[in-house]
């Protein structure tokens, strides 16, 4: 894939991501940065994880093998859906 075309599919994937979060969470997706942790810094547990996979499910990202005991932070997140996006 052309890196043009990949850095803009990673940057959608990103702002859907946060976005996604903004609205689980009420807060600003400016608020939200790729380095923040899902655990520690958005304070996500068990639950909020499942509503997560689910409503990335509806926005359309393959989730089937989505495990967030690998992911750590809303940065593994993106690159974990750009990596499913791309197969």
């Amino acid at each position: 894939m052309n890196d043009s075309i990949s850095f803009q599919k990673h940057k959608d994937i990103s702002t859907t991501v946060k976005n996604v979060l903004s609205l689980m969470l009420g807060v600003e997706p400016a608020d939200i940065h790729t380095e923040d942790s899902l655990s520690e810094d958005l304070h996500m547990g068990p639950a909020d994880l499942t509503d997560l996979t689910e409503r990335l499910d509806k926005a359309n990202f393959t989730t089937d093998n989505l495990h967030f005991d690998e992911i750590e932070t809303i940065g593994d997140l993106v690159d974990f859906l750009s990596s499913e996006e791309e197969v």
